[in-house]
């Protein structure tokens, strides 16, 4: 009797165990769903920043609380440039503001009083709309009187062809279409208010062509990056038109940074490809050597490994993870993302230094900077154990520890960066022509769009207007020599006047 006893017992226990266990991975799964709905529902219905006290909100608390205040020079001085700068832009227009004709007479003897000074002054700002300009050449015809000589003096050169649209007007149509995105149904509405009734038609075909004519800029700013040591690289989807639907495609980019400082030149390329495959970094980069600054996508391995470029990972991506489960453990996540932020003062303090990408930027990596990640690093070890593998939590520690040594790669080179952002702002444009061009035609148009995208980031990212360097480029282009294109680069260009 005992012995059944002993046996029910055992059996009973068993069985307990294994129901906690299977309830135990019914709560991680659940859980697991819950943030993946929180995340889901942040995406739709919420904002989707991932803001938190940034680096110099940090460092200025620090310093009010140390007692130290900005130096109030330095605060003078960026307003004065900021009122030039807006003096410089503007047209000025002076208008005489008179007296009245009862404050002209004097009110003691009568006489008319004379003007002694126009110096006291008064200023606004006004905004004048833009608008078009109709260019008609009249054409000089010279002949001699024994009759046997007639000339006539040639019109200029119309751009693509017979159009009567100059390269002012396609510069404007490709900053607002791919910078701005705004779609040509909205410019169409724009210009007839102004009085210029243009087609969607005549738009699109403007563009095309101003694509197909830059394409030799494009394939040379994406070799001019193949051959850089240090790349970022980055990918999102775009919807392309296909026979009965939309389809995705892929707008890559690539970017690197050459020079130091003020003499910083930046090198921005976009590739359209019809599907995420590796074939696009690959035909990018090829089997060049240095460093890819990455996700976690595994696309890009056949660039990496085994003896292609060392990769870098992105400490972002790491700090969105946490972020993302900061709901299921809110404590431990501000925890994590304050040594995070560590990581970032380091770098907000080379910034402050403009000692970015020097060898004191590297010696500062390697002494505060591995402070930082060895305490992030510590921290991972000692909380791995408290989450399970499958949770938001536990997926974003192993997602650190697994990338870790490619987390490292910046302490030791002070030109790769310290997360891929800079490749994620620059395919802003594309996230927001997904919201407002909604998609591209076809995959030329896809194509076009990368090619326009690539000159016009290169631009703003050189503190250039890309609506003066395409409007001198687009003429230059047929008669400039092809041994000096680099010259037609926006990192290189220089006005036609200046050159």
């Amino acid at each position: 009797m005992e012995r059944i006893e002993r046996e029910h017992t055992c059996i009973h226990y068993d069985r307990l165990v294994e129901v906690e266990a299977r309830q135990a991975e019914t709560e991680q799964k659940l859980a697991l769903v819950m943030a993946r709905l929180e995340q889901f529902e942040k995406k739709v219905l919420g904002p989707q920043s991932e803001r938190m006290p940034s680096v110099a909100e940090e460092l200025r608390k620090e310093q009010r609380r140390r007692g130290q205040t900005p130096d109030p020079l330095q605060t003078r001085k960026k307003r004065k440039a900021n009122q030039e700068a807006l003096k410089a832009a503007a047209v000025e227009h002076h208008v005489d503001e008179l007296v009245t004709d009862e404050q002209r007479t004097c009110p003691e003897c009568g006489e008319e009083a004379k003007t002694i000074s126009k110096e006291r002054t008064s200023e606004t700002w006004s905004y004048v709309p833009g608008y078009f300009r109709r260019n008609i050449f009249h054409c000089e015809t010279v002949a001699c009187d024994c009759g046997d000589y007639i000339a006539t003096a040639a019109p200029p050169p119309r751009i693509f062809g017979q159009s009567k649209y100059d390269a002012s007007f396609i510069a404007y149509l490709v900053v607002s279409k791919v910078c701005d995105s705004i779609p040509f149904y909205r410019q169409e509405k724009r210009f007839k208010r102004k009085g210029m009734p243009i087609a969607r038609t005549t738009m699109n075909t403007l563009l095309k062509r101003a694509g197909e004519e830059l394409r030799i800029l494009h394939r040379r700013m994406l070799e001019l990056i193949g051959e850089q040591g240090v790349v970022l690289a980055d990918e999102t989807s775009l919807p392309v038109v296909d026979v009965k639907k939309c389809r995705r495609g892929f707008i890559w980019t690539f970017s690197s940074r050459v020079g130091l400082g003020e003499e910083t030149e930046v090198l921005v390329g976009f590739r359209y490809s019809k599907d995420r495959s590796g074939l696009t970094p690959v035909e990018v980069l090829g089997d060049s050597k240095g460093v890819l600054v990455v996700d976690g996508y595994s696309g890009y391995n056949r660039v990496t490994c085994p003896d292609g470029r060392e990769r870098a990972a992105c400490l972002a991506h790491v700090r969105r993870k946490f972020f993302d489960a900061r709901s299921t453990a809110e404590a431990d996540v501000d925890a994590v993302l304050g040594l995070v932020l560590d990581v970032y003062r380091v770098e907000h303090e080379a910034l402050e230094r403009e000692i970015v990408r020097t060898k004191k930027h590297l010696a500062l990596r390697q002494t505060e900077g591995r402070l930082a990640m060895d305490a992030l690093r510590a921290w991972l070890d000692a909380k791995a154990p408290a989450y399970p593998p499958r949770s938001a939590m536990g997926r974003a520690i192993n997602y650190a520890l697994n990338n870790w040594e490619r987390l490292c790669v910046f302490l030791d080179d002070e030109n790769v960066p310290v997360d891929n952002n800079e490749s994620e702002r620059f395919l802003r444009p594309v996230a927001k022509g997904r919201d407002n061009w909604l998609f591209a035609g076809n995959d030329e148009a896809a194509e076009n769009i990368a090619v326009l995208l690539t000159l016009t980031s290169a631009c703003e990212a050189n503190r250039l207007n890309p609506e003066e360097y395409l409007a001198d480029v687009i003429p230059r282009l047929s008669t400039h020599p092809a041994a000096d294109l680099d010259e037609l680069l926006p990192h290189r260009w220089q006005p036609r006047a200046a050159a």
